[in-house]
This record gives structure tokens, sequence and C-alpha cells, in this order.
């Protein structure tokens, strides 16, 4: 059986997004963002990822996304082993993002000094799996 790996993530950019480039062909963005969530005593809790992405998608997120933007993350959770400067063995972590959504407004300072104004941003579909043609109705049947 296949497994699911599936990371959604909704928060704010911590850092500016560093670009790496193994070869011409294959860039990499890295960058942090910060999650927050509300704890049973009411206690902010922020939760960091470290968020990466390639190729075409590192170019837009290089250009467009800048520290302290609200952005949703759509990826794969993944787990690295490397060696730190003093030669030990350490494992890393990090969300490789297949999408990534600006979720500022056209009002916002972060999208009106990045991006020029033909550009449609911030009413990016999300998949939908109804056609607008699609007259659905709900069933009396439901169980509750």
């Amino acid at each position: 059986m296949l497994g699911l790996n599936k990371v959604l993530l909704i928060g704010y950019v911590g850092r500016d997004p560093e670009i790496k480039v193994d070869n011409p062909d294959n860039k990499k963005v890295s960058f942090s963002l910060g999650v927050s969530t509300m704890r049973r005593d009411n206690a902010d809790n922020t939760e960091w990822f470290n968020i990466s992405a390639w190729g075409k998608l590192a170019e837009i997120v290089e250009k467009y996304v800048k520290k302290g933007m609200p952005v949703y993350i759509e990826g794969k959770f993944r787990s690295y082993e490397f060696t730190d400067n003093q030669n030990n063995q350490r494992k890393g972590y990090e969300v490789v993002a297949d999408n990534v959504i600006m979720l500022s407004s056209k009002d916002d300072k972060f999208i009106s000094d990045s991006i020029p104004n033909e550009q449609p941003y911030n009413n990016i579909p999300i998949h939908n799996d109804l056609d607008a043609d699609d007259n659905f109705e709900p069933s009396d049947d439901l169980p509750f």
C-alpha cells in the first residue's frame, strides 16, 4: 500500500527567500515559515518550518515572496542527513513546496511593491472538483 505525504501550512515568512543554484536548470529557494496556533491555556504557540521550492516555483518565490508576507504552502515533508561544521552527523527537516500562494491583498505593501498591477495574484483559484456548470443539489438522505 502506498502512503500519503501532504503538508498544508498558512503562516508568515520568517526570512527572505535565499536562492541556491546547483546548475542553471535547477534552482532551489529556501525560507522559514512561522505558523501560530493557540494552546489550551490561550497562549500563542508558533512553530517554525523550513520551506524549500525548486525550479520555476523557486524563481517565482525568489521574485515575489518577502519576509513578513502571509503565504499558503502545499507540499511534502522531507528529512535529510548532513555533516555540520564540527563534523557531526545531523538530521534536518523541511517542507518541499509544490504550491505557494501569496495571501496578501492588493492594498498590502508587499504585493503592491513587488508585483506589476496587470498580474493577477490575489484571486488565484484553488482546485475545485465541481465544474461551474454542475447543478449540485444536496440530498435529503444525509445521515445527520
